[in-house]
């Protein structure tokens, strides 16, 4: 690799991690403003509820911005070759932020939810694995959507499950006097 592919690979790679941190600095700002109305109009009564709230709703916006722009994609290719990248990340972070506030417990994933979780996502993500040999892009009319909607969806989970998954672990081999220091998944 030349000293040019160096710079210019750091270069991005430093862009789009500037950009996770701006996306999550944002995030944590609106949680913020969230909080803040929540104390003028009292729509909960603990940050703990705002917080599973928002986790919600960002499972939620998740899913669906990976069902649109998988849909986007497929039906306009050049767009999708401009834009995935930056959709990707978007949708990573907001994978990651969801499993973040489901390791903490604030997220709408319980510790009931986690296996049936963790083996969706481990199937999506091998969908999206084998969507790389280009077998499902053979269908004719859905193909491409189908290939889009599972790629996006599974750079959305995957991030949670691979956060989940290490919650899993955790819980699996802690003691008693680790139990003191880190919250339980409430059931």
């Amino acid at each position: 690799m030349t000293n040019f592919h160096f710079h210019l690979l750091s270069r991005c790679g430093i862009k789009y991690i500037s950009n996770c941190i701006l996306m999550c600095i944002k995030t944590l700002y609106i949680g913020i403003l969230l909080y803040i109305l929540n104390i003028v109009y009292g729509m909960v009564k603990t940050m703990e509820e705002l917080m599973k709230k928002i986790g919600s709703w960002l499972f939620l916006v998740g899913i669906l911005l990976s069902v649109i722009v998988g849909i986007v994609f497929a039906a306009n290719g050049t767009w999708s070759a401009n834009y995935s990248p930056t959709v990707s990340t978007l949708l990573a972070v907001l994978g990651f932020v969801v499993g973040i506030l489901s390791f903490f417990a604030l997220g709408n994933i319980t510790r009931d939810r986690v296996p049936t979780f963790l083996i969706a996502a481990l199937m999506l993500v091998g969908i999206g694995a084998a969507l790389n040999t280009n077998f499902f892009a053979e269908i004719e009319y859905i193909g491409a959507y189908f290939t889009n909607i599972a790629a996006m969806l599974a750079v959305f989970v995957a991030p949670a499950a691979g956060i989940l998954a290490i919650r899993a672990i955790w819980d699996a081999g802690k003691t008693e006097e680790i139990e003191k220091v880190m919250p339980k998944m409430p059931k």
